[in-house]
């Protein structure tokens, strides 16, 4: 998802990544669950809408505008790439919620911490590989750049605790009190406010009607699931 909002509009990267709600729901009515016939109808208009963003090619970011002295020209980059690339991170997601839901039963503290170990090895490892990071506090390369005092407070509050709690943790614990099928689809929410907030801060250009469509079907969608 990472990956995608920096090559697509944030809507198309947090709406086709976060899709591992919707798969489940195929899969309870092959194998005979209960399913309630508002999921199976918010599956089939969240994967319509999902169809939508992937063949929408308007919806641009801020840094496909090309400014040429005395006139602006888009630069149409080709997503259904990208769009396909997004779309299998749900596999591992699937998996990961469907097996946190039994491993929460081992110990909530035990797993967040061990999940978000192995995170920031991931992650270390892809600096270094990479991004050519260097094990000191330079705040552009430094792998300990955050402990920079310009940037410590935006580090460890809004990247650590809060993105951390409202992007990975809340939802895990969430799983103690709701299904993983209610929890995988509520990250269908995030999308809207994603693409409001990628327009407000410059990222992406006004999306076309395409993509508000699909988004706000999505939306709705999650809520009736």
């Amino acid at each position: 998802m990472i990956w995608g909002t920096c090559h697509t509009v944030q809507s198309h990267a947090y709406a086709l990544s976060n899709l591992h709600g919707v798969i489940i729901i195929p899969i309870m009515v092959i194998m005979r669950k209960n399913v309630h016939n508002y999921e199976k109808l918010g599956c089939l208009a969240i994967l319509g809408a999902s169809s939508i963003l992937i063949l929408d090619r308007f919806s641009l970011r801020a840094d496909s505008l090309q400014e040429i002295p005395g006139k602006n020209l888009f630069k149409y980059t080709p997503t259904f790439a990208i769009d396909l690339y997004v779309l299998m991170s749900n596999i591992p997601a699937f998996l990961f919620f469907s097996f946190n839901r039994s491993l929460l039963r081992k110990g909530f503290m035990k797993q967040v911490l061990l999940i978000n170990f192995f995170t920031m090895c991931l992650f270390t490892m892809c600096a270094v590989l990479y991004e050519d990071a260097q094990m000191d506090m330079d705040p552009q390369k430094g792998l300990f750049g955050w402990l920079d005092g310009r940037h410590l407070f935006t580090c460890v509050f809004w990247y650590g605790f809060f993105a951390t709690f409202f992007g990975s943790v809340g939802y895990i614990l969430a799983m103690q009190f709701y299904s993983p099928l209610i929890c995988m689809n509520a990250y269908l929410l995030e999308p809207f406010f994603a693409q409001i907030l990628g327009c407000i801060f410059g990222i992406d250009l006004i999306p076309s009607g395409f993509t508000i469509l699909g988004t706000l079907v999505i939306f709705g969608a999650s809520l009736m699931v």
